[in-house]
């Protein structure tokens, strides 16, 4: 009796500690997750295809399953460039923690193209995952080399992304080995279901994000490439932001979501890459802390001589970014100025409207 009673108490024991949350090999325990869809970002400008068949946003059935969210491409068989694989460029702002996906081939489009395929994805261009080769067993297809490891399943992959700016998702025709079959010079139908980025939630509940990625594609429209037509790297810091004493009081805007806002802002900024090879970079982390240091938060719009001074001598920025967050009417704004260092000029001051303020 007393045997069993402990192992009761063991089994809730482990039951409340499996309950808090998952642990990681670092003995951290992740918090809430926040859920992107790859298809979600096609559409954005900055997003570049190439190869045989562009990458389409669809609703795929794989072995009788039906997925939604899918990114469906094709390649083939072909000496041609860009025939033999399809890629699709996608920037990132470097808050995601993984990527996953289900891959395979749908069972209908496939059928016009049999051909083994494999999967690929590249982070800030470096190799982070391949596929085993996929075809699907609906339709059979002969190839010279049996002991070559390949499928006809779905490939579940969860790939870590960390830091990354530019995602590449590579879809390409196996070469490895030949295939016979009817149709078998081209590979269509190749998913990329329930494609999606996983990052953590906003401690502040707020969607900072999303808010500093449409001030950031406004105020960065201010700088473009040199006259001749050759694309420039600016390096860009942030001052802490200006915020409302009520703001700050009222527990929308503490000192914790202010260090969030800012450095969503400057992420987002740094992840935009202009048509004309423009684009931006931080200064490396001791840079931004001395100016963080340096240039504290109580008003500096009034002090922008001394600290454009202090930036372009003690961080060698090329631009500057000032902000504030007081109220606008009866709501809550997000206000950012962008200056020229060199010049002292700013070239592009945004608002972004945040939540309803204090009346």
């Amino acid at each position: 009796m007393r045997r069993c009673k402990r192992s009761w108490l063991i089994a809730l024991l482990l039951f409340v500690l499996g309950a808090s949350g998952q642990a990681r090999e670092d003995g951290a325990v992740d918090g809430p997750m926040e859920v992107v869809y790859v298809e979600r970002l096609i559409p954005q400008d900055r997003t570049r295809q190439f190869g045989y068949e562009p990458y389409r946003s669809v609703q795929a059935t794989m072995y009788g399953i039906v997925y939604d969210h899918c990114l469906m491409t094709g390649v083939q068989n072909h000496t041609a460039p860009g025939q033999r694989f399809a890629s699709i460029t996608i920037p990132l702002d470097g808050s995601y923690e993984r990527f996953q996906a289900t891959l395979g081939r749908d069972d209908r489009e496939h059928l016009m193209g049999p051909a083994y395929c494999a999967f690929e994805v590249y982070g800030d261009g470096v190799k982070l995952f391949a596929s085993d080769p996929i075809s699907s067993s609906i339709s059979p297809v002969i190839v010279d080399n049996a002991a070559y490891r390949k499928r006809k399943t779905t490939q579940d992959i969860d790939v870590p992304v960390r830091g990354v700016r530019s995602l590449r998702l590579v879809t390409r025709y196996v070469t490895e080995f030949s295939q016979e079959a009817r149709f078998v010079h081209r590979a269509l139908g190749c998913v990329w279901a329930n494609a999606r980025l996983i990052r953590p939630k906003s401690r502040s509940g707020y969607d900072w994000d999303s808010v500093a990625l449409r001030a950031a594609i406004r105020l960065t429209g201010g700088l473009r490439a040199k006259s001749d037509g050759s694309p420039v790297t600016y390096r860009v810091a942030i001052t802490p932001l200006r915020v409302d004493p009520v703001a700050a009081r009222s527990g929308f805007m503490p000192a914790s979501t202010e260090t969030e806002l800012r450095a969503a802002i400057l992420r987002q900024v740094c992840a935009i890459r202009h048509k004309d090879g423009t684009q931006y970079a931080p200064l490396s982390e001791e840079e931004q802390k001395a100016v963080t240091v340096a240039l504290p938060a109580e008003s500096p719009l009034r002090r922008k001589t001394e600290v454009i001074t202090a930036i372009a001598r003690g961080a060698n920025a090329d631009c500057l970014i000032f902000g504030a967050v007081d109220q606008r009417d009866t709501a809550w704004a997000l206000t950012l100025r962008l200056i020229d260092v060199g010049t002292g000029k700013t070239l592009r001051e945004v608002t972004e409207p945040l939540l309803p303020g204090v009346p």
